[in-house]
């Protein structure tokens, strides 16, 4: 089973499940995604959420027991060994885990069991099964009605969208 433990806000999820899902086809196996990053609250880190499960994502949330060394993952769902194991990261390279945010093509050639612990933001980690993706990011409910006049209201005219990127940052003094 390939594993991928999910974090961050949902643009991240989306890039870690890609990653696992293309690992997951190449391998013939079950994607599983660990959630526990969720259930932590770590000083300076935004709280998330999982996001997921409103996609058509072709996986299964896994329990606690289901993980591999099971006492390694007591310590990643532990504060301290949040920031331990993010430096231990940088200084060894374990398979599965993402050493630095560029892309690290030996992560495509993972085995079938493998515990992926790392952001992947790269595009390259699913060239080639990019339909694939765009399928499971598809909705699984169709909007409700006012959401799809709203939709069609956008579709028809010349519109622009402003993201202000504020959860991280909302605590932070200039």
């Amino acid at each position: 089973m390939i594993i991928i433990r999910l974090k961050g806000g949902l643009g991240n999820q989306m890039f870690q499940y890609a990653l696992g899902r293309v690992l997951a086809i190449k391998n013939k196996t079950e994607l599983g995604l660990d959630l526990g990053f969720f259930d932590l609250n770590l000083k300076g880190i935004t709280k998330r959420s999982y996001g997921l499960d409103v996609f058509n994502v072709k996986a299964r949330v896994i329990e606690k027991k289901e993980l591999p060394l099971p006492f390694i993952h007591k310590l990643y769902n532990k504060k301290f060994s949040f920031y331990i194991t993010s430096l231990l990261r940088k200084i060894f390279k374990i398979a599965g885990q993402e050493k630095s945010f560029a892309f690290d093509e030996s992560v495509l050639s993972s085995g079938p069991n493998v515990y992926l612990n790392g952001h992947f933001q790269s595009p390259k980690y699913f060239a080639g099964f990019e339909d694939v993706i765009r399928n499971d990011f598809t909705l699984k409910n169709t909007p409700d009605e006012k959401t799809s006049v709203l939709a069609e209201e956008i579709r028809k005219i010349n519109s622009l969208c402003v993201h202000v990127r504020r959860g991280d940052y909302v605590a932070n003094v200039f």
